[in-house]
């Protein structure tokens, strides 16, 4: 029988409650393709997978499942819910230790905040740092990324110009909202002017009309001193290399419901 033959004609029930189970390991290797000396251990179940992994009614996994009616049952992959999990733990460990290496310097502390888009102005004292964890805890990639990008501190100085009125952002763009000067059309294009030689007397200003605005508030730094060189670029950290993925699979309905019947073929488990 063809290959393509035997897909036609694959016919699989799945049960209601515990999905169907399906070897899909190989003898020697999982993390090497399949061959004449790395065989399915079980070859049908190892087809029926391949089958339903391409199957219109199978999401791959139970998240890209929910909400779209087109689909009747999902992957459970434990392995790759194992990967999954190693993952998001190394990455609250990366982003716990870059916390607690910046914990104790507040301007660093309302830096972060700050390029998360919190208004320190509007924190009680001493809450900067536990809000920080809470933004940490909730999203540690996004404060990964930030602790990594070497534009931080630019990007730090325009937002609390903006915050504090000397700065516009008008969609995109900034501009000195005094005169309605263009610094950039962007972010980035707003970074250069800045940090642009030719424009040090623009920046000196827009940095003495900053620390002004430090003294009366007193929220964003500790000290006026960390502003003395304009617009400092920290290298970036390396990221953690990542885990090898634990092959095992199942095929899982979206639901718990009646038996139902899956037309085609799949090596994990489904659930209808």
């Amino acid at each position: 029988m063809k290959v393509n033959e035997h897909y036609v004609i694959i016919d699989k029930k799945i049960p209601g409650k515990n999905g169907l189970e399906l070897e899909i390991g190989l003898e020697v290797s999982n993390s090497e393709p399949v061959s004449a000396t790395n065989f399915p251990l079980n070859i049908d179940n190892y087809l029926t997978y391949r089958w339903a992994i391409q199957h219109p009614w199978v999401a791959p996994s139970e998240a890209d499942g929910k909400g779209n009616q087109l689909k009747q049952y999902y992957i459970f992959n434990p392995g790759e819910v194992s990967k999954v999990s190693i993952n998001v733990n190394e990455k609250r460990d990366e982003a716990l230790s870059y916390y607690l290496s910046v914990k104790s310097n507040k301007r660093t502390v309302n830096m972060y905040l700050t390029l998360l888009g919190v208004r320190t102005e509007q924190l009680r004292a001493g809450e900067e740092a536990l809000k920080l964890r809470e933004l940490i805890d909730k999203n540690p990639e996004a404060f990964i990324a930030l602790y990594n990008d070497k534009d931080k501190e630019s990007k730090f100085i325009i937002e609390d110009m903006v915050n504090n009125g000397i700065l516009e952002r008008v969609n995109n763009a900034i501009l000195i909202k005094e005169d309605g000067t263009v610094l950039g059309r962007d972010m980035k294009e707003a970074i250069l002017f800045l940090t642009d030689s030719r424009n040090t007397k623009v920046y000196s200003v827009l940095k003495s009309r900053l620390q002004e605005k430090w003294k009366k508030t007193t929220t964003s730094v500790d000290t006026d001193e960390q502003l003395e060189q304009p617009l400092p670029t920290p290298a970036p950290a390396v990221a953690p290399a990542a885990e090898e993925q634990i092959p095992a699979a199942e095929l899982i309905p979206k639901a718990v419901e009646p038996d139902g019947v899956l037309v085609e073929d799949s090596a994990a488990a489904l659930d209808e």
